[in-house]
């Protein structure tokens, strides 16, 4: 108990008498339980980054993330994307035919093309954008009012490595907080964003400057967990450990098995054996072929080896895990793996 103690002590905590409250106890069996006692912009302050570089590399290299990034899109956006009813009235309340079609025929045009670069339509932006959401946990979105193309509006997408979640600054005289890269007024409403000139790691160089953008000009799309949050966290956070962990055992299990596909036994010298190698500093092979009888030299007998991988308990193991995933990014899990065994 004396070392329970001390363990407690090193890490500013001490042992106290049986909680109230079963969540709340405290003990050998918990102690790797992280008690969070910082806001919630301290903790986003702390790990946005690998969170984000984590996030980013399951969507480029784990399937089952690249399934939920194809189905998010489609399930969400659609394949028509967000349409738009224009609901112009005449005098007498009813609706203007008329107008209301012309209205409709610039949306559709303007929707061919909706980035500055001229780029990417209506759908494959807003499919991007939620993608973005998933991954990196939130999105910018400049709007360009006054841009010079045919309609005088453009949508402009901002990598969130752009604004530096490491520029903070305490309210003073005259001048607004800044957290995590958002200024802030004493309502804590966003008066602005501070956005680097480019990524921090960019072909033509590293970000030099900040460029302080007004909050009316930025949508900052994100899905809040905490009260006073300021920035945005990826989905894939409860799922990680999960993946990853699958991914390493699915990739032990591969390996024996191919390990034990390729190598059938091995040769040994029988009890009181005279056999003398031809060359000791070779082992000596044999090939299997099939349909090939083969005789032994003298004295050597074979032992089989063969390794049973993968295990009867992987396919059942497999699934649970799956299924604690597709219940982290909340989707179906006969969806998202493509398994249809029990659906009717």
């Amino acid at each position: 108990m004396k070392m329970f103690d001390r363990a407690l002590k090193a890490v500013g905590l001490r042992r106290v008498k049986a909680s109230i409250y079963k969540g709340a106890e405290y003990g050998r069996l918990l102690m790797d339980w992280v008690l969070s006692a910082c806001t919630i912009d301290q903790e986003i302050r702390t790990d946005l980054y690998r969170l984000r570089g984590h996030a980013r590399d399951l969507a480029k290299n784990n399937p089952f993330i690249r399934q939920y990034l194809t189905l998010l899109p489609v399930n969400v956006i659609g394949a028509n994307g967000m349409t738009m009813q224009a609901q112009v009235r005449n005098n007498n309340g009813e609706l203007n035919k008329a107008i209301n079609d012309k209205v409709e025929a610039g949306w559709a045009e303007w929707s061919k093309s909706v980035t500055p670069c001229g780029k990417m339509s209506r759908i494959q932006f807003e499919h991007l954008v939620i993608k973005t959401v998933a991954t990196d946990g939130e999105a910018f979105v400049r709007k360009l009012i006054g841009f010079p193309n045919r309609h005088g509006f453009a949508l402009q997408l901002i990598d969130s490595d752009m604004i530096d979640h490491e520029f903070n600054r305490p309210r003073e005289r005259g001048k607004n907080e800044i957290r995590l890269g958002v200024e802030t007024d004493e309502w804590r409403r966003p008066v602005a964003f501070w956005f680097y000139d480019r990524p921090m790691n960019d072909v033509n160089g590293t970000a030099s400057d900040r460029i302080r953008i007004p909050a009316e000009e930025i949508i900052h799309l994100y899905d809040p967990e905490r009260t006073n949050q300021t920035r945005g966290t990826t989905w894939f956070n409860s799922v990680m450990v999960p993946i990853k962990m699958l991914a390493g055992y699915s990739e032990a299990e591969l390996v024996a098995a191919r390990t034990g596909a390729s190598n059938m036994g091995w040769l040994e010298y029988g009890e009181g054996s005279d056999f003398e190698a031809p060359d000791p500093k070779t082992p000596i092979k044999m090939e299997a072929k099939p349909g090939s009888v083969q005789m032994l030299p003298p004295g050597l007998t074979f032992k089989e080896w063969s390794p049973s991988h993968p295990n009867t308990a992987y396919p059942i193991f497999v699934k649970d895990v799956k299924r604690d995933i597709a219940t982290g990014l909340r989707v179906s899990y006969n969806s998202l793996f493509n398994d249809l065994e029990g659906v009717n």
